[in-house]
């Protein structure tokens, strides 16, 4: 599970780029020296070579031959592009590699000092990320390949506290997306309340090594989390239900697919893992009957104008702590930190179909 976000140092001899897709940097002492070539390391590549990812995979196509000359034209090229040279196999080009033989980051050092600072701080990414020397975790793998990891103190009683402080990290070397974000966890339902911006959102994964703290995090997240509490508490005294366009718009995004099991009703929802919160979100639909005389179907075949003024009970925080329960699942990837903070951010400033169906109605510019 962790192998996917635990990156080590390279220092290739030679550099042979086999394909747009994979690379080799050899080495005496390394006979693992093909490497798949991830976005973070393509990125830098084809940037210090002047040429496009897009460019270099519609010529590799149309012909190898081609392809190769092109490419070492381009290496030439930045080999001789004064004062900005740069060549694959300079000291001061550092490759990061996985233990699955992928390349994740290429970026360039001004110095030994700096490298040898990087590699201080990569040890520490590392212990920090994958032992409990100073904080829990819970982690999950995603699968689109998100690793998240929820990190908190590991000398509080979680279940014993009204909520706690944490560090939530989504990390991804294929897509080279690195967000952290700070926040609480109420553990009595498994409630997620995350601050609404990232404290750290890189593009790279040394990027992420050289600026990760994530003990000045907790830090920032414990400063924070009465505050952020005294906001839920507020929020959840005075929730407000939401529409079935919102839920509809949500479980699409998400990636939930609804299906009709007969003319009326719905049926289970795919990929939803909680059995409750799939039954939940059936009975939302299916019990439009008992309200509006609307079917699930009728909801479903609507237009969003219509499903504005669809209302059945269901409020943002049970859907909050819905998402939140399937946060840590394989099929929960698409949920992040940050639309979890979204629903807080919404309902917290009324930007909510409840508001605006309300304004509407007032101004009577539709009849429902």
């Amino acid at each position: 599970m962790f192998e996917s976000i635990i990156g080590k140092v390279r220092k290739p001899e030679k550099v042979v780029w086999n394909s747009p897709k994979f690379i080799t940097l050899e080495r005496e002492d390394d006979d693992k020296n093909l490497y798949t070539i991830y976005k973070g390391a393509e990125t830098y590549l084809y940037k210090k070579l002047g040429i496009k990812p897009g460019t270099s995979k519609e010529v590799y196509k149309l012909s190898e031959n081609i392809w190769h000359n092109l490419m070492n034209l381009q290496m030439d090229k930045a080999k001789d592009n004064e004062p900005n040279s740069f060549s694959m196999t300079d000291d001061s080009t550092i490759y990061i590699v996985d233990d699955n033989n992928n390349l994740i980051d290429v970026f360039n050092v001004y110095s030994e000092e700096y490298l040898q600072e990087f590699k201080n701080k990569l040890n520490k990414y590392v212990i920090d990320v994958t032992t409990d020397e100073k904080t829990r975790k819970f982690f999950t793998d995603g699968k689109d390949g998100t690793l998240k990891l929820v990190c908190y103190n590991k000398n509080l009683n979680i279940v014993e506290e009204p909520y706690t402080p944490v560090v939530i990290l989504e990390l991804n070397t294929v897509k080279s997306v690195y967000n952290v974000y700070t926040g609480i966890l109420i553990y009595s339902t498994f409630t997620f309340i995350p601050n609404f911006n990232p404290v750290l959102s890189e593009d790279k994964f040394s990027s992420l090594v050289d600026k990760l703290d994530i003990m000045e995090c907790l830090k920032y997240a414990e400063d924070g989390s009465s505050e952020l509490y005294e906001t839920y508490t507020k929020l959840l005294e005075n929730d407000i239900e939401i529409s079935a366009r919102e839920l509809l718009s949500l479980l699409k995004h998400l990636g939930y697919k609804l299906a009709l099991k007969d003319d009326n009703q719905l049926g289970e929802i795919t990929n939803l893992v909680d059995e409750e919160a799939n039954l939940t979100i059936q009975n939302f639909f299916n019990t439009f009957v008992m309200i509006t005389d609307e079917t699930a179907m009728d909801i479903l075949s609507m237009s969003d104008l219509q499903r504005i003024f669809r209302y059945n009970k269901l409020t943002f925080m049970e859907v909050l702590k819905i998402l939140s329960k399937e946060y840590l699942t394989y099929e929960g990837s698409k949920i992040t930190a940050d639309i979890l903070g979204n629903i807080i951010t919404d309902v917290y400033s009324k930007k909510t179909d409840r508001s605006q169906a309300n304004k509407i109605i007032k101004e009577n510019k539709i009849i429902v």
